[in-house]
Formats: C-alpha cells, sequence, structure tokens
C-alpha cells in the first residue's frame, strides 16, 4: 500500500513539476510584480493591484489573469491598451477585449507603446 501511494505521489509532482504555471514578471517604474496565478488588477482608482495616474488609464482599466499556462489581459475600457511584442513593428490594440500575453514586450495603457511619457508596463514570461 505504502508503495502503491509513493508511486501516484511521484507522478502527481511530476505532472505538476510539467504544467508548471511559467512567471510572468511586470516592471513598472521603480516597482517590479511576479505573477504566477491569480490576477493583477491595474487602473487609476487606488483600488487596484497596480496604479497609474494617467488621464488616459481608467479607473478599472482591466485586468491580468494567469489561466492555463499562459495570460491574458483583459482591457475593459474606454482608450484600450496597446501591446507591442518584442521585435515587433507595430502596437497590438486591445480594447474592450482579451489578449494572450506571450514572450517579452510591453504594455501601455490609453495610449500607443511608442507615444511619450514613462507609463509603460514591461513584461517578460519565462
Amino acid at each position: 500500500m505504502r508503495n502503491r501511494r509513493r508511486v501516484v505521489e511521484r507522478r502527481l509532482s511530476s505532472v505538476q513539476a510539467r504544467s508548471a504555471q511559467p512567471v510572468l514578471r511586470l516592471r513598472f517604474r521603480e516597482r517590479e510584480f511576479a505573477l504566477r496565478n491569480g490576477q493583477l488588477r491595474v487602473g487609476r482608482h487606488s483600488g487596484n493591484d497596480l496604479v497609474i495616474n494617467q488621464p488616459v488609464v481608467s479607473r478599472h482599466h482591466g485586468v491580468i489573469l494567469a489561466l492555463g499556462g499562459g495570460y491574458l489581459l483583459v482591457d475593459t475600457s474606454r482608450n484600450g491598451s496597446y501591446v507591442r511584442l518584442q521585435g515587433a513593428a507595430a502596437d497590438i490594440h486591445v480594447q474592450a477585449g482579451e489578449y494572450r500575453l506571450v514572450g517579452k514586450g510591453t504594455i501601455r495603457l490609453g495610449r500607443a507603446t511608442d507615444a511619450p511619457g514613462n507609463d509603460l508596463l514591461h513584461f517578460d514570461i519565462s
């Protein structure tokens, strides 16, 4: 009986190791966040996990969700969010929708990533 339990425990741990959620690392100015599960709420309101006090950012702009081995940016704003993946020539505009984050890149809430300002979110999934 003990041997069977050990075999089951080993199989479970190997499955958990194979399906481990990669870590999303976000950097905003001098702050850094690491997300492996759950969510990170972003917006202008002080109740968000990450507060970005800019006029183009909605009070509850959106959320980044850890889902099934990846990360989903869910935008609930009027102005949208802009994602630029590392090496890409143009932004992806996400407005009242979802976008699956991959690799490395930048996110800006409410305006294009190449607009002037210091409100870029840098992300890296590994």
